[in-house]
């Protein structure tokens, strides 16, 4: 559903983190950032969608959301702007700034 380039974790100053640090790094956000996205699309499907969805195999369900959640790519793409600020905030309070 998401991925997490090279340019998101450049922005957020972790690309040049050690390739253990930063792979555990990135599987934690893109736990976070996929619940995040299950999250919005449990409050904008019906529960008929929802039964649908879930019955659909991984490799599908990219293509099922933007064919049934006009607005899927603005959401995954609020979501990891919404995490990168996080991040972002969250570094400049931890250096004081």
């Amino acid at each position: 559903m998401h991925n997490l380039d090279e340019q998101f974790l450049k922005d957020v100053g972790v690309a040049d983190l050690p390739e253990d640090m930063k792979a555990e790094l990135v599987e934690g956000l893109e736990k976070q950032i996929q619940d995040r996205i299950s999250l919005r699309m449990a409050e904008v499907l019906s529960d008929e969608q929802l039964d649908a969805f879930a019955g659909i195999g991984a490799d599908e369900q990219t293509k099922w959301l933007e064919e049934n959640v006009p607005d899927f790519r603005e959401i995954v793409e609020d979501t990891l702007r919404e995490v990168k600020e996080e991040i972002l905030a969250q570094k400049a309070q931890a250096l004081g700034n």
